[in-house]
């Protein structure tokens, strides 16, 4: 009975070892792994086995990570704030108002004119020409508008209409310092327009004969749209891993280009209320099959197997491009030949016609440089042609 017993407990020691051995050697991988957990094999004392899995330290963290980054949302830490109801989720991005925008130092030589069509009549006072402008290194995503200041620069000319000696001077330095030029500032262009000195031209602070007006920066564009129909989705123990069968790779550009998945990509769920994201860990083409390994990045919600579950997260397309319409139309001088006031601006309209009402010396000036303009603009005809065959056909 006593070497039994002594039998039975060497066994007994023996297993404690055995138990401890995989304990130890499972513990290098808890900590060390990046798979999501590690199966330790223990021997019952009937010499069965029971099988433990222990999440590993590196996916704990990563967990932690996803928990601290969802929690710093919620409470508003983040740039970021998400409230959820019962039935959805919304995302609040906070962007500070009261920061100037950057200024724009430079930007490139105007060499294309295109033409604005002008589909509705209260537009058709609008300029027919613009140009446009890219300002991807000046401003930033965020700007939604800019504002364009323009000038008409009016030289001194005698009663025949003839520019003077005073004014082909200024002339002259205005083509030297700011014709085809982009490096210079407003305020350096209205010090030299306001420059005592600078007799030969007539702008002044009464008369700046400037128009300012606001532009919409052209909208940005989803730059690649794709949808990924998750089929099943696949354990792989061995590797314990996790595969997505996807009905497709594909995604495509706006350009009608073709590109298909990477690691790295991220793909969103497509239902309106989330703002959970995956990112491709591993894809797996083997077997002429589509299977994917993603990774939670942001927010909570799972892949369900189903008909475009997942859709291709684009980034925009960096168009920051304004298209500013340029000066008067060319025989309309403000002030000159007439009163110029903004589309459906009623009340610049109505200080406009008061002004004629109580300003006679205004009244004939405008109807004598009137005269002188139509008398100058001799193809009025040619002109009315044009624009009924443009508008009417």
């Amino acid at each position: 009975m006593q070497n039994n017993s002594f039998v039975s407990f060497l066994e007994r020691i023996a297993l404690l070892n055995k138990n401890a051995v995989e304990v130890l050697t499972k513990l290098n991988d808890i900590v060390a792994s990046q798979k999501s957990d590690v199966s330790i094999n223990y021997m019952e004392d009937d010499g069965s086995v029971s099988k433990y899995q222990m999440p590993t330290v590196g996916y704990l963290q990563k967990e932690l990570d996803i928990a601290n980054t969802n929690i710093k949302r919620l409470a508003g830490i983040d740039d970021s704030t998400i409230i959820m109801d019962k039935n959805s989720s919304r995302k609040i991005k906070s962007i500070n108002l009261n920061r100037e925008p950057n200024q724009i130092n430079n930007i490139s030589n105007v060499k294309t004119f295109e033409q604005t069509n002008n589909w509705f009549f209260d537009s058709l006072i609008n300029p027919t020409l613009s140009i446009t402008l890219n300002l991807s290194d000046q401003i930033d995503d965020k700007v939604k508008k800019v504002i364009s200041r323009r000038y008409i620069v009016q030289f001194e000319k005698d009663e025949n209409n003839l520019i003077t000696t005073n004014g082909q001077k200024s002339l002259t330095e205005f083509t030297e310092r700011f014709l085809n030029k982009n490096n210079f500032s407003i305020v350096d262009f209205e010090s030299w327009l306001l420059k005592p000195t600078n007799i030969g031209v007539l702008n002044n602070d009464q008369n700046m004969y400037m128009d300012e007006q606001t532009f919409d920066v052209n909208w940005k564009e989803v730059m690649y749209k794709g949808y990924f129909s998750v089929l099943k989705t696949e354990k792989d123990t061995l590797n314990n891993k996790l595969w997505y069968h996807f009905n497709t790779l594909n995604y495509y550009g706006r350009d009608n280009s073709t590109k298909t998945l990477v690691i790295g990509d991220i793909l969103v769920l497509t239902n309106q209320d989330s703002f959970t994201k995956y990112q491709v860990l591993e894809i797996n083409k083997a077997g002429s099959l589509n299977r994917v390994s993603l990774e939670r990045i942001e927010g909570f919600e799972p892949v369900a197997p189903g008909t475009n579950m997942l859709e291709y997260y684009s980034p925009l397309s960096s168009n920051n491009t304004v298209k500013i319409s340029i000066g008067y139309d060319e025989y309309i001088v403000d002030k000159e030949n007439a009163l110029v006031v903004e589309p459906r601006d009623t009340e610049g309209a109505k200080r406009a016609i008061q002004s004629l009402m109580e300003n006679r010396d205004l009244c004939n000036h405008l109807l004598k440089n009137g005269a002188i303009t139509v008398e100058k603009w001799n193809d009025w005809e040619k002109t009315i042609d044009i624009l009924e065959s443009f508008y009417f056909g």
